[in-house]
């Protein structure tokens, strides 16, 4: 498992350098958030799956990546600058978009693979909180794409 741990584990390196350079070139507060939140969860992610190779616990606690895209996008807070502007994010939101997909990938595959209860269960919690991402930069995508039929319903619960 430990060649796993590896490929996850730089997985989760690749997300959080993604993440922070384009949260760096952002010019739009809300995706700077959104992106240095995302770099974090990636470091908390590496950090749990380290401490699994490294020490065999695996006592991941997943949080609820929901709750900080209610923070950084309050219902009814984009403008219509701030959209156009954040037109041109459409293919970044794509990126990272398929990374979530692949990271939710490779965390079904390694629960699939467990060979204890415990490590199952952390590997699926993983995949949990990819999922929260996967679900919060896809809702971002249909906002950019259809503005006016998601603006005035946007909830991230």
């Amino acid at each position: 498992m430990a060649n796993i741990l590896d490929i996850a584990m730089q997985n989760e390196l690749d997300g959080k350098q993604f993440y922070l350079k384009h949260a760096e070139r952002s010019r739009d507060p809300q995706t700077k958030q959104l992106f240095n939140s995302l770099a974090a969860d990636e470091e908390r992610h590496y950090q749990a799956i380290q401490r699994m190779k490294e020490l065999g616990k695996y006592d991941f606690e997943a949080k609820d990546p929901m709750a900080e895209a209610k923070r950084i996008f309050p219902p009814q807070t984009i403008n219509e600058g701030i959209l156009e502007e954040k037109k041109g994010y459409l293919e970044v939101y794509e990126m990272a978009l398929d990374f979530e997909k692949k990271s939710i990938d490779i965390y079904s595959d390694m629960a699939k693979e467990a060979k204890t209860d415990e490590e199952r269960k952390a590997f699926l919690r993983l995949a949990d909180e990819e999922e929260s991402h996967r679900l919060i930069i896809w809702r971002i995508l249909e906002l950019l794409r259809h503005p006016e039929e998601w603006y005035p319903y946007l909830d991230f619960s």
